[in-house]
């Protein structure tokens, strides 16, 4: 009994242990959104949707080199990894996610994702998530009357 409990403190196993968590934002892939200049006009510009950002923590790799195994072959682009014990982690390819930033600045003003999730890797009791470092130009935009995701392992502090 006292081994379970000793796990559950430190995570379920060494890809996941608590320490090495960090926190970072996520907001689900949701559909495309039509663009709309500053006086409520469409511009026929077609964007990404994202649900609301929801924040958790999870073993976030550092920079992707040359030493890491490819867990997802050699033609998917990603430039690091992020880790979860949490098998039931709603993220999806697709998703927008944050990390060293808040996807919001100190006014509440939206601020652009600068990763990616392409590809998901799945095991008994882990999942690996490649991501793609990008260059957003715009934040990511809320699909109205979305939410985040429900049933989400959350996060309330900082790293």
């Amino acid at each position: 009994m006292k081994a379970a409990a000793e796990r559950k403190l430190r995570g379920d196993n060494v890809r996941t242990l608590k320490r090495n968590q960090k926190s970072f934002w996520y907001a689900l892939y949701l559909d495309e959104v039509e663009q709309v200049d500053a006086d409520g006009l469409y511009t026929g510009d077609i964007a990404p949707g994202y649900g609301e950002p929801v924040q958790m923590k999870a073993n976030v790799s550092a920079s992707r080199g040359s030493a890491n195994d490819d867990l997802f072959g050699t033609d998917l682009q990603y430039s690091r990894t992020i880790v979860t014990d949490d098998l039931n982690c709603p993220i999806t390819e697709e998703s927008a996610v944050w990390i060293g930033r808040n996807p919001t600045d100190g006014s509440g003003n939206p601020v652009p994702h600068n990763y990616v999730v392409r590809g998901i890797a799945k095991s008994l009791n882990s999942v690996v998530y490649a991501i793609e470092e990008v260059e957003a130009t715009a934040a990511a935009v809320p699909v109205t009357g979305a939410t985040g995701a429900t049933g989400a392992t959350g996060a309330t502090g900082g790293d």
